[in-house]
C-alpha cells in the first residue's frame, strides 16, 4: 500500500503527545512537504515551556515504556479479540518543551476585499469567512475551490492535534528550592492550559510529576501536590505523581494503569469530534467560501461532495475511537455518494481532481476492508474488493482513459497487493496461519462465511476470503501485464517530453492511464534504462506469495511460484539464482509424485538451462540421467549418448559423484529383486530373480552399468553383480533370461569385503552383461543359501554407472511388487507368470531346518496339586539320518514370582544352579530358567530319558513348561536345529475345608475365691472345632493325619489342642467310601479337635484371637511321598468374660419308662460382676418335664450353676422343641434383653449347640433352634408377600368399579348393603393375611439382634391406637370407602388421629406389622412390613387424588343448588 499517502490508508489511534522528557526533538507528523507544513503550521498556536526537558535514566526508562506501547506500527486486531494485558490502542509520539498546535482558521488573503477601502456608499464591505487551513473554501487550500478531500486532514488529527497532550516535570527533593521549584511547575501549567484554552481546542493536558530520590515524606508530598492541584485547577487525574521504580515490571504497570485511565479521555475527545461534524453535516446550506472563484472558470464543491466528506470524517473518527462498525457504516455512506453521478460524472477525465477523487475512493475502499476484516466479515470483504476493481474499471473505461494499457494493470497489480496487505496486518482470521497444524490444514486456504450470511445463498469460490498468497499471486501476473503493454508502447510515445512536439504529448496524455504509475516516457524508455523495474517487482511479489503459501504447506502452489520466480531470474540472466532456485525445487517435486509429466518437463528445462550457464556438473548429470525417461520428450539439446552428457562443458576440478535416490526422480533403468517362494529354509537353495528394465525413449543410447549392488535386511549375503561385457547376448528378443553364479570373492575388485548392514555378512560376487539397451528388459536367476532364520527383505538395489568423466549412483529402496512376475524360457522363448503370493515378493521367511528330534513327556498327569514334588520323564528321541549332539534347556513360566523350582534330576535346585530367575515374557509372566543341559551325541534311532523335578508348588495356579532341545549334526556343525516342547502344568488345591467351632463344657473344676490355692489360675474354656474336609483331587487318595496346628495366639491366654477325634469319611455323591483314610473324588472327611483355652491371669476381661491351620499328610499311592498340604483356618476370638449358657443331653432308659431325656443347663459367669438369671420354662402338649417351670437365680463373679431337667415325650414323638427363656441382668447398668432358645434335639446325639448375641458384648447360649437371617426356602414367606400385594388391589379395583359402574349396588340392592359386604369382605382377607403372616414367620430363623420386646410392645400400641381410633371417627362406612358408593361425610374429619397423620389406618397397621416383627426377632418381619408400607404408599398415590375430586364434585353440585 506504499503507493497512497500514508495517512489516508493508516489506522487510527488516539494521538498523545509526550512533552519535556528525553533527549532531542521527535517528529510528531509524517508530512514531508513544506506546503503541508505551511497548511498545519503556520499561524498555529505555539506552546513553549522554559523548564528543560527531563532526561535522567528514571525519565528516559519512563518514555521508553510509554513508546512500547506505541500500536502505531503493530498488526491490528478484531474487537472480538479480548486483549487483556494492553491498555488499549494508542499514537504515543514525542515532542520538546516547544510545540506548534495547527491553527483553527486560515489567515485572510492577502488582497481579500474586507480590507480594501469602503464601497461607494461609504459601508464597509461584509465580513470574510474564515474557514479551516485544508478546507475546500480557503483560498490557499489545495482543495480550493472544489477539491473534495485531502490526506492533510488526517494528517492534522493523526499527528498534530493531539487527544491528550501529557508534559512532564520534576518535582524535586531540595528543601531549600522546593518551594521556587513548585510556583514554576504551576506557573508553566497555568501557561499551557492557557494556551489549549484559548485554542477551543478539547484536548486533556495531563501533567506527570518525576519524583526525586529523597522525596519528602509522604505527608508534605501530599501537601504539595494539593497545593499544585489546587493552583492549577487539577484533580488526581490531570496531575499524577510518579516515584521512580527500580523494577523494571513496576514502571510497566504503571504506565499500562496510566494509559488505561486515558482511554475514557480519548474517546470522548473524538466523540465530541464527530458531534461537531455531524452538526455541520445536517446543515442545509453549504458555507460560503471566503473568497468566490471567479465565474465562469471555476465552480465551488457540490452538496452531494460536502456529504462525502462529513461522512468521511465520521468514518475517521469512529475509527479513532476502535468503533468499527459505525466506521464502516460512514465510510460505505461515503463510498456510495463519491461514486454518485453528481461527483464522478462532472469531474473530467483530464483533470486533477479526477484522480483526486479516485484516490480517495481507494482510500475509502482499504479502510472499508479493513473494518470488514475487525469485524469478522470475511466473505463480505472478498465481496468488496470485487465489487471496487468491477466500479472502478466501469468507470475508467466510460470517463477515462480504458483499461487496456500499462496504467490499469498497474492500478490492478496494487489493488491486490494492497488487500494481501491488509489480510497479513489483520490477526486473528481463521485464515491466519498461527494456529495448530491441524487447523492450518483444514482452514488456512479460506475463511469461512460469516454467520450473518443467510444458510442456503450460494457463494461462489471466489466470494470465499483467501490468505495472502492468492492476492500475491494475481498481482505479479498483473505486472507481467504491465510490462507487457509497456512494451507494446510505440517509440514516440516513449519519449522524453523535451524531445517530443508538443502534440505528441497532448495525445500522450489521452492514451495512458498515468494514475500510480509513471508516465510513458518513464514508464519504459527507449534506451531500456532507469525505467521501472518489473523484474524486481515481480520477484519481491512472488516471494511474498511463496511464503504465504509455504505457511499453509501448500506445496504445489509453491512449486509453481518457485517455477515462475526461475522464470524470471532466467530472463534477467540471473543464473546462480534460478539455478539455487530450481536445485531447491528439483529432488522433491510434487508433480513428479502426481504424474503431471508436462510440469516436469518444463521444470527440468528451466534446470538443464541453468545448470549449463553456470557448469554445474552434479545438476545436469542428474538430469540428464532424468530426462532419458520416456516420459520426457526429445529435446533437441540432449545427447544421444547418456556418457558424454559432459563433453561440452570444461572438465571439472575434480570428478563428479552422484547419488541419486529413487523416491527423488525418474530413471532410464529400473531394478527389481524377486523370491520365487514366500519362505525357505536354513542350508537350502533359494531362487531369485534380478529384473532390469530399461524405461528410456527411444531413440537414445545404451546405458552401461558397472555394478549392481544388491542389499537385504536379514541372513542372507549382499550380492554384487558386475559387468562382463564379454558376453554375447544370444537370444533376439527384447528380454534376455540368463543365470548368475555366485562366488565368494572377485579378482576385479580390490575391496571385497563389503559387508550387509544389517548382518556384517561379507558380500557373494557375480559377473554378468548388464547393458541396457532402450526398451529391453535383462532377467537374471540367482541362486542364494541363507545360513540364518528369519524375515529377510530386500534393502536396496544400487545401479553404478562409472565412467571416466563421473561416477553415478541410483539407489533403489522400494520395490514394486505389485505385479511381481516369475521369467523362464521355454523353446527358447521367454514369458512370464504372475506371483500370487499374500506377502510382499520381495520379502522371504526364512524357516530353521525342520528339525527331527523328538521331544516326549510320556508320564505326563493330568493335575497337580500344591506342595507336591512333581517329577516329569523327559524322553528325547533321534530321528535324524545321523548322529546329534544335543543339549536342552528348560524354562516354568508362572504368573508371579517364587511360584516353583525347577531342577534336573541329580542336579542341586534352580536356585543355586545357576537358574536364571525373575524374568518376565512379553505377557509379564515370571520365568525361571535352567542353564543348558548337555545330553551328548545321541546315534540315529536312539533315544536318552531324563527326570525334571518341580517343587514347591505353594500356590494354585497355571504354569506352562517349555523344554527346548537344541541340535546339530555331527557333519553339519554350523547349522543349529531346534526342537521346542510346550506343556500346561495346572497346580490345583487339593483340599477345601469348612469349620465350626462350637462350645464344650470343661469338667475340670473353677478356681474359687474361697479356695486361695486355686486363685492363680485363669479360667479355662473348651471349645470343639469341627472340620470337614472335601477332596478336590480327581482320584482316591491316602489321608494320612490331619493335624490342627496353632500358629499363633493373641491375648494373655494358653491354648491345648488334642489329637484329632471322631474321624469320619461321609460317602459323596456317586463315590463309594473306601477304609484306610482314602477319600474318593469329592469325597468328604470330618475332623474334630478339642481346644482348651485358659487364661493367664484370672478375671482377665480382654478376648483371645486364634490364628490355626489344618495340615493334611497325604499321598496318591502307598508307593509315593508323603504329601504335606496347610489349609487356613479363620480366626477365631474366644470372648473369655462373656457369660455362657451351655446345654447338654442325655437319654435315660428306666424298666419303667424309656424315651427320657435329661437336660442340663450350665449358666458360667466368668466375669466380675453378679449376675441374676430368669429362667422359664414353657409348658406343651408334645412332652412332660421335670424341674423348675420359673427360678430365679444369682451367680457371683467367677462362678457356674447347673439346673436340670427331664424330658419325656408323648405317644413316642422323635422330634420336640422345648423353649426356655433366660432374662438376666447385669450390674453397673449393663442390660440385656430377653432370649428366646428353642431346642432341637435327637436322642442319640449327646450335645447340641447354639450360638446368640446380648446386647453389648457376645455370649455364647447352647440351643437347638435355629438362627440366622433368613431362610428364603419357605415357601410361607412369598405367600404371606403375595397376600400383602393383594388386599390394597383388591379393595382399589373393587371401589373404583363400584364408583363408575355400581356393581355392588347392583347386586345388593343398596349402597348401604354393597358397603357392608365389601368391609366384611376387607375384614376377612385382613385377618387371613395376618395369619400368613405369623405363620411366615414361625418357620423362619430368629434374629437376636432384632429381638426388641419392650420397641414391639410400644409399636403394638401405637399401631392398634391408630387403627381403633379413626374406625371410631369415621364409623363402617368412612372406613371401608363408602365414599366409592356415593356415602358421603358432611365434613371433613379434622380431630384425632387425623390432626397426627393423613392415613391412620394405613400407618396403624404398617406400625403393627413392624412390632410382630420386632417381637418375634425375625428379619423376615421386616422385609414384609416394608412390603406393607411401600403398597400403602402407592395406594395412596391413587385413592387421595380420586377421594378430593369425588369431594370436589360434591361441593360443586351443592354451589350449583344453592345458585339455582
Amino acid at each position: 500500500m506504499e503507493a497512497f499517502p500514508e495517512d489516508y490508508i493508516a489506522h487510527n489511534l488516539p494521538l498523545i503527545l509526550l512533552s519535556g522528557i528525553g533527549h532531542g526533538e521527535q517528529a510528531a507528523s509524517s508530512d514531508s512537504t513544506e506546503r503541508s507544513r505551511n497548511l498545519l503550521q503556520e499561524g498555529g498556536f505555539r506552546i513553549r515551556t522554559d523548564v528543560p526537558p527531563l532526561t535522567d535514566s528514571a525519565s528516559e526508562d519512563l518514555l521508553q515504556t510509554f513508546l512500547r506501547f506505541d500500536s502505531t506500527n503493530r498488526i491490528s486486531e478484531r474487537k472480538d479479540v479480548s486483549v487483556k494485558d494492553k491498555p488499549g490502542a494508542f499514537n504515543i509520539k514525542r515532542v520538546g518543551r516547544a510545540y506548534a498546535l495547527p491553527p483553527r482558521k486560515a489567515s485572510p488573503p492577502p488582497h481579500a476585499p474586507r480590507l480594501g477601502p469602503l464601497s461607494d456608499g461609504g459601508s464597509p464591505p461584509p465580513p470574510l469567512a474564515l474557514h479551516s487551513t485544508i478546507s475546500p473554501l480557503t483560498p490557499s487550500s489545495p482543495l480550493y475551490p472544489d477539491g473534495i478531500f485531502t490526506s492533510l486532514w488526517i494528517t492534522k488529527h493523526q499527528s498534530r492535534l493531539p487527544a491528550v497532550f501529557i508534559t512532564f516535570f520534576t518535582l524535586t527533593a531540595d528543601p531549600n528550592t522546593s518551594s521556587l521549584r513548585d510556583n514554576q511547575i504551576k506557573t508553566e501549567i497555568a501557561n499551557i492550559r492557557g494556551v489549549f484554552y484559548s485554542t477551543n481546542y478539547k484536548t486533556k493536558v495531563v501533567v506527570i510529576l518525576i519524583g526525586e530520590a529523597d522525596t519528602d515524606s509522604p505527608l508534605d508530598l501530599e501537601e504539595r501536590l494539593s497545593s499544585i492541584r489546587k493552583a492549577t485547577g487539577f484533580d488526581s487525574r490531570h496531575l499524577v505523581f510518579y516515584q521512580p521504580e527500580s523494577s523494571r515490571d513496576a514502571v510497566i504497570e504503571f504506565v499500562k494503569s496510566f494509559l488505561a485511565s486515558l482511554q475514557p479521555f480519548c474517546v470522548e475527545y473524538y466523540r465530541d469530534l464527530s458531534k461537531h461534524t455531524r452538526r455541520k453535516r445536517n446543515r442545509t446550506t453549504i458555507p460560503p467560501p471566503t473568497i468566490p472563484p471567479t465565474l465562469g472558470t471555476s465552480q465551488t464543491l457540490p452538496s452531494q461532495a460536502w456529504n462525502v466528506r462529513y461522512e468521511f470524517k465520521l468514518g475517521v473518527f469512529a475509527e479513532f475511537r476502535q468503533e468499527m462498525d459505525a466506521a464502516c457504516r460512514n465510510y460505505e455512506s461515503a463510498y456510495e455518494g463519491l461514486f454518485s453521478h453528481e461527483i464522478f460524472e462532472t469531474i473530467s477525465s483530464w483533470s486533477p481532481r479526477f484522480n483526486e477523487a479516485r484516490l480517495l475512493a481507494d482510500a475509502i475502499a482499504i479502510r472499508i476492508l479493513r473494518c470488514l476484516l475487525w469485524t469478522a466479515q470475511p466473505t463480505s470483504a472478498a465481496r468488496f474488493w470485487i465489487k471496487h476493481r468491477h466500479r472502478v474499471r466501469s468507470l475508467v473505461d466510460r470517463r477515462g482513459k480504458g483499461s487496456g494499457n500499462y496504467g490499469w494493470e498497474a492500478w490492478e497489480a496494487i489493488w491486490c497487493k494492497s488487500f494481501a496487505q491488509i489480510l497479513a496486518m489483520t490477526r486473528n482470521l481463521e485464515i491466519s496461519p498461527s494456529g495448530s497444524v491441524e487447523s492450518q490444514q483444514v482452514n488456512a486456504q479460506f475463511s469461512p462465511p460469516e454467520k450473518s450470511i443467510p444458510i442456503g445463498e450460494r457463494i461462489a469460490p471466489w466470494e470465499l476470503l483467501h490468505h495472502g498468497g492468492y492476492w500475491w499471486n494475481r498481482a505479479w501476473k498483473h505486472v507481467r501485464k504491465r510490462r507487457a503493454l509497456a512494451s507494446q508502447m510505440p517509440e514516440e510515445d516513449r519519449t522524453s517530453p523535451g524531445q517530443s512536439p508538443a502534440s505528441a504529448i497532448a495525445n500522450r496524455s489521452h492514451l495512458y492511464e498515468t494514475y500510480l504509475a509513471l508516465e510513458p516516457h518513464l514508464e519504459y524508455p527507449i534506451d531500456n534504462k532507469n525505467g521501472y523495474d518489473y523484474s524486481l517487482e515481480v520477484l519481491n511479489i512472488i516471494r511474498s506469495s511463496i511464503h504465504s503459501f509455504s505457511k499453509r504447506h501448500q506445496e504445489r502452489f509453491v512449486e509453481q511460484l518457485r517455477l515462475e520466480e526461475a522464470k524470471e531470474c532466467l530472463r534477467e540472466e540471473r543464473w546462480d539464482d534460478a539455478l539455487l532456485i530450481m536445485r531447491s525445487v528439483w529432488p522433491c517435486l510434487s508433480w513428479r509424485r502426481a504424474g503431471w509429466w508436462n510440469m516436469v518437463v518444463e521444470a527440468a528445462w528451466i534446470l538443464r538451462k541453468a545448470a549449463k550457464q553456470t557448469a554445474d556438473a552434479d545438476s545436469l548429470l542428474r538430469l540428464e540421467w532424468e530426462s532419458r525417461n520416456s516420459v520426457f520428450p526429445i529435446h533437441p539439446e540432449l545427447k544421444h549418448n547418456f556418457h558424454s552428457c559432459l563433453d561440452d562443458l570444461d572438465p571439472p576440478a575434480s570428478k563428479p559423484s552422484v547419488v541419486i535416490i529413487s523416491e527423488d526422480t525418474l530413471s532410464p533403468v529400473w531394478a527389481s529383486l524377486h523370491f520365487a517362494t514366500a519362505e525357505g529354509n536354513v542350508g537350502e537353495s533359494l531362487k531369485t530373480q534380478l529384473v532390469l528394465v530399461s524405461t528410456a525413449r527411444r531413440p537414445s543410447g545404451p546405458i552401461h552399468l558397472s555394478e549392481v549392488k544388491i542389499v537385504f535386511e536379514g541372513g542372507l549375503r549382499p550380492v554384487r553383480v558386475l559387468s562382463d561385457d564379454s558376453e554375447t547376448q544370444t537370444q533376439a528378443s527384447t528380454t534376455v533370461v540368463a543365470d548368475i553364479r555366485l562366488s565368494e570373492s572377485s579378482s576385479l575388485v580390490a575391496n571385497s569385503a563389503v559387508q550387509s548392514p544389517t548382518s556384517g555378512l561379507a558380500s557373494l560376487f557375480g559377473m554378468a552383461n548388464i547393458t541396457i539397451q532402450p526398451g529391453e528388459r535383462k532377467v537374471f536367476n540367482i541362486v542364494c543359501v541363507p545360513r540364518e532364520a528369519g524375515d529377510v527383505k530386500v534393502s536396496s538395489i544400487n545401479l553404478l554407472c562409472e565412467t571416466s568423466a563421473f561416477s553415478l549412483t541410483y539407489v533403489i529402496n522400494q520395490q514394486i511388487t505389485s505385479d511381481a512376475r516369475w521369467w523362464s524360457v521355454q523353446d527358447t522363448r521367454p514369458f512370464s507368470r504372475q506371483l500370487r503370493r499374500e506377502t510382499d515378493a520381495s520379502t522371504v521367511r526364512i524357516l530353521p531346518k525342520p528339525p527331527k528330534l523328538c521331544i516326549e513327556m510320556p508320564n505326563l498327569r493330568r493335575a497337580y496339586y500344591m506342595n507336591e514334588k512333581i517329577s516329569l520323564a523327559v524322553l528325547i528321541r533321534n530321528e535324524e539320518e545321523e548322529t546329534a549332539d544335543v543339549s536342552i534347556t528348560a524354562r516354568l513360566l508362572s504368573p508371579s514370582r517364587n511360584e516353583a523350582v525347577i531342577s534336573w534330576q541329580g542336579e542341586s535346585e534352580s536356585g543355586s544352579s545357576g537358574a536364571v530367575l525373575n524374568e518376565k515374557d512379553a505377557s509379564s509372566r515370571h520365568i525361571v530358567s535352567l542353564p543348558r543341559h548337555s545330553i551328548g551325541l545321541i546315534p540315529s534311532a536312539d533315544s536318552r530319558g531324563l527326570t525334571l523335578n518341580m517343587m514347591h508348588t505353594l500356590n494354585a495356579m497355571q504354569h506352562q513348561l517349555e523344554l527346548a532341545a537344541t541340535y546339530h549334526l555331527v557333519d553339519d556343525p554350523e547349522a543349529p536345529l531346534t526342537r521346542t516342547l510346550t506343556v500346561d502344568l495346572p497346580i490345583s488345591r487339593p483340599f477345601e475345608a469348612n469349620y465350626e467351632l462350637m462350645p464344650r463344657l470343661d469338667s475340670a473344676p473353677w478356681p474359687s475365691f474361697f479356695d486361695p490355692g486355686s486363685i492363680g489360675k485363669g479360667l479355662s474354656q473348651r471349645f470343639l472345632l469341627i472340620s470337614k474336609i472335601a477332596s478336590f483331587v480327581i482320584e482316591p487318595v491316602i489321608v494320612d493325619t490331619a493335624v490342627l496346628r496353632l500358629q499363633e495366639i493373641l491375648g494373655n491366654a494358653i491354648c491345648n489342642i488334642d489329637d484329632e477325634k471322631s474321624v469320619t469319611a461321609n460317602q459323596s455323591s456317586g463315590h463309594a467310601h473306601e477304609a484306610d483314610g482314602i477319600i474318593a473324588p469329592e469325597g468328604l472327611r470330618e475332623s474334630n479337635f478339642e481346644l482348651v483355652v485358659q487364661e493367664n491371669a484370672l478375671g482377665d476381661p480382654h478376648s483371645v484371637a486364634l490364628n490355626l491351620d489344618l495340615v493334611i499328610r497325604w499321598r496318591r499311592s502307598p508307593e509315593d511321598d508323603l504329601v504335606t498340604t496347610p489349609l487356613e483356618v479363620p480366626r477365631y476370638v474366644i470372648p473369655m468374660s462373656e457369660p455362657r449358657v451351655l446345654l447338654s443331653k442325655r437319654s435315660e432308659t428306666t424298666k419303667k419308662q424309656s424315651g427320657l431325656v435329661h437336660l442340663q443347663y450350665t449358666i458360667e459367669n466368668p466375669s466380675m460382676h453378679y449376675l441374676t438369671f430368669n429362667l422359664t420354662m414353657e409348658s406343651s402338649d408334645e412332652f412332660a418335664f421335670s424341674g423348675p417351670k420359673a427360678t430365679i437365680f444369682s451367680l457371683v463373679p467367677i462362678s457356674r450353676r447347673t439346673l436340670d431337667y427331664r424330658i419325656l415325650a408323648y405317644h413316642g414323638t422323635k422330634w420336640v422343641r422345648a423353649t426356655s427363656y433366660f432374662s438376666q441382668q447385669r450390674p453397673l447398668s449393663i442390660n440385656f434383653r430377653q432370649s428366646d432358645i428353642s431346642i432341637h434335639y435327637i436322642c442319640a446325639d449327646p450335645y447340641l449347640y447354639a450360638m446368640d448375641k446380648l446386647q453389648d458384648t457376645k455370649v455364647p447360649f447352647v440351643s437347638g433352634e435355629k438362627t440366622g437371617l433368613i431362610d428364603l426356602s419357605q415357601p410361607s414367606l412369598f405367600i404371606s408377600a403375595a397376600s400383602i400385594a393383594f388386599n390394597p388391589i383388591f379393595w382399589n379395583v373393587v371401589a373404583r368399579q363400584e364408583y363408575h359402574n355400581h356393581v355392588l349396588t347392583k347386586i345388593f340392592r343398596s349402597p348401604y348393603y354393597g358397603c357392608y359386604a365389601l368391609a366384611v369382605t376387607i375384614f376377612g382377607l385382613g385377618v387371613f393375611r395376618d395369619h400368613l403372616y405369623n405363620e411366615a414367620l414361625s418357620k423362619q430363623p430368629i434374629y437376636p439382634p432384632i429381638h426388641q420386646p419392650y420397641i414391639a410392645y410400644g409399636l403394638l400400641a401405637a399401631g392398634n391406637l391408630l387403627v381403633l381410633s379413626s374406625m371410631w371417627v369415621l364409623g363402617v362406612t368412612g372406613t371401608y370407602l363408602g365414599d366409592y358408593f356415593g356415602i358421603l361425610m358432611d365434613e371433613k374429619v379434622g380431630g384425632f388421629p387425623f390432626n397426627v397423620t393423613g392415613a391412620p389406618m394405613y400407618w396403624g397397621s404398617t406400625c403393627s406389622f413392624l412390632g410382630v416383627a420386632l417381637l418375634r426377632g425375625r428379619v423376615a418381619g421386616l422385609l414384609l412390613t416394608a412390603e406393607v408400607f411401600v403398597m400403602y404408599l402407592i395406594a395412596l398415590k391413587y385413592e387421595d387424588p380420586f377421594t378430593e375430586n369425588i369431594y370436589a364434585q360434591k361441593d360443586k353440585r351443592e354451589k350449583s343448588k344453592k345458585r339455582a
